[in-house]
């Protein structure tokens, strides 16, 4: 089972013909919702990247990995959720597919 991504109508996946990020009320609207999808995403690539920097310039070092190890680090914390999230945002993206690259 999914949720449409606009008006959380649910949906079963064994239903060909619904496999899309939209229902059909919200079809009409979806090179909007799709903008506002990507400006959400690229607001949590940007939150991630300050959490990120704000990491290098604990560690001292803006050019290597972060190895974090402070269980106590609230920006540790937050930034996995952000990176947790981003994934979870391009999965939604994903769902209205490549025809959206083609407008």
């Amino acid at each position: 089972m999914f949720i449409y991504i606009n008006c959380k109508l649910q949906y079963y996946l064994y239903s060909i013909f619904l496999e899309t990020a939209l229902c059909q009320r919200c079809k009409e609207k979806e090179s909007e919702l799709y903008q506002r999808e990507i400006r959400f995403l690229q607001d949590l690539e940007e939150k991630f990247t300050r959490l990120w920097t704000e990491c290098q310039r604990c560690q001292g070092a803006r050019q290597e990995d972060i190895l974090c190890t402070n269980r106590d680090c609230s920006i540790f914390y937050m930034r996995r959720k952000v990176q947790k999230d981003l994934g979870d945002q391009d999965r939604i993206i994903e769902r209205f597919g490549n025809n959206m690259l083609n407008w």
